[in-house]
């Protein structure tokens, strides 16, 4: 669980609330609101995540896991879209991107 204190006092441990319109996301705790880029610092979040991180994002976003091959499916059809590659020659995703994905394919 990554935790930190935000501003408004409280211990914030994965508490907070996007919304799909103009308002901020907030702590469902203390009520803080900060654009995304800032929570993302304060709660230590990477923007560029593996295949692991991705595996990990479906698990939280559609609350199931899913095998190597499937990612695998995923990833090479763009349902999945990958932002590059790193030093080693390993595909990296944005989490935002790859959230975003996923939040439409829960919609479709």
């Amino acid at each position: 669980i990554r935790a930190a204190l935000a501003p408004g006092g409280c211990f914030v441990a994965y508490q907070i609330r996007g919304y799909g319109d103009e308002r901020l996301p907030s702590c469902t705790v203390c009520g803080q609101e900060a654009v995304s880029e800032w929570w993302d610092e304060v709660l230590g979040l990477d923007h560029i995540i593996d295949r692991a991180g991705v595996a990990k994002l479906i698990a939280t976003v559609l609350g199931r896991t899913v095998s190597r091959f499937t990612l695998a499916r995923w990833i090479s059809s763009g349902r999945i879209p990958k932002s590059g590659t790193d030093a080693a020659g390993e595909d990296v995703f944005d989490r935002r991107t790859v959230a975003a994905a996923l939040t439409r394919q829960l919609i479709a």
